[in-house]
């Protein structure tokens, strides 16, 4: 589990296996009251599968959300199916003093020796550094190069690389990104974004 800000607020922030994750259907209905401006309400589904969002179901689900909105005219309605993928609550209120943290990350701890990564491992890694705003999801490649003590590549800003097979291109990715093979089954399920073309 890793933690997030959000404006003043530290947020817990925990992925949720794809086995463990709930499922619910949503209605979505869009509607008008007096004047012509439109708005959105949301309501459950009383239903399990999808099989079971039928034509009684949805009908049921609307008549149940227009009793509670007797002045609303209906518009249009959508009904989504929402699969649980992350979750988290509030933690703390952030002090000035907490600006600059570093926050945990959220899956397995990233960072691995040369010496444990072999040519046509399948590994997974963190896609722009573990702690990354922008990217920080887990992702997998394979293995084509490793550094060695006759031959280091330039470490730059994020250390030794080991170049990787993404699938539609070669990449040096950070040994410090890298989590480790993919056939420990702890690793491949943390795997955010798996690559069909490899």
């Amino acid at each position: 589990m890793g933690e997030i800000e959000v404006g003043d607020q530290r947020l817990s922030f925990e992925q949720v296996a794809e086995a463990d994750a709930r499922q619910w259907y949503v209605l979505a209905v869009t509607y008008r009251t007096d004047g012509e401006e439109t708005h959105v309400g949301e309501t459950t589904i009383d239903a399990a599968s999808r099989q079971e969002v039928t034509r009684d179901a949805v009908e049921e689900a609307l008549d149940g959300w227009r009793n509670d909105h007797p002045r609303a005219k209906i518009a249009r309605y959508e009904v989504y199916a929402r699969v649980e993928c992350r979750r988290g609550k509030h933690v703390a209120d952030l002090s000035p003093e907490a600006e600059g943290r570093e926050w945990s990350i959220d899956g397995p701890e990233p960072g691995v020796d040369a010496a444990e990564l072999r040519p046509g491992d399948r590994v997974a890694y963190y896609a722009g550094g573990p702690r990354s705003s922008i990217y920080g999801y887990i992702t997998e490649g394979i293995v084509v190069d490793v550094p060695s003590n006759e031959r280091r590549p330039t470490s730059g800003e994020f250390g030794e690389r080991a170049k990787l097979d993404l699938g539609t291109q070669r990449k040096p990715i950070p040994l410090a990104w890298i989590i480790g093979p993919v056939d420990d089954p702890e690793i491949a399920m943390a795997i955010d974004r798996k690559r069909e073309n490899l």
